[in-house]
């Protein structure tokens, strides 16, 4: 488990070390548009059909949102990324991964801490 970890740190690494021009690829653009769809497919399903899979799934599409809002900073750097053209689109996206990252990892995490692990699923899910 941890050998995989590394290995995918050190992929992680490769990919942000590149020069990032496939960030505006065809098919990495495709990606993004497929992972957003299967987003809200989930997000549809996650409200009929209550199970504990939905965490774990949640967490992954997360860190892919994070993984591209990441690349793409990488590579147009951040005041790049705040003033280009698509300056718009990339505020809106900064902010949704960003309340992404609080709601599903801070929050949840702040709340193990202060109520202990049982409970802070329970409380996470009622506010």
């Amino acid at each position: 488990s941890s050998d995989l970890f590394l290995r995918l740190l050190k992929l992680l690494g490769v990919l942000m070390r590149s020069d990032l021009r496939w960030t505006e690829s065809v098919w990495f653009t495709s990606v993004v548009s497929a992972v957003i769809i299967v987003s809200v497919i989930l997000i549809g399903l996650e409200t009929d059909f209550k199970s504990p899979m939905w965490e774990p799934i949640n967490d992954l599409v997360l860190l892919f949102f994070v993984f591209e809002l990441a690349a793409n900073m990488r590579r147009y750097g951040c005041i790049g990324f705040f003033t280009s053209e698509d300056r718009v689109w990339n505020c809106l996206d900064f902010l949704i991964v960003v309340l992404g990252v609080f709601d599903q990892w801070v929050l949840k995490l702040w709340l193990s801490f202060v109520y202990g692990r049982h409970h802070s699923h329970e409380l996470g899910d009622s506010l």
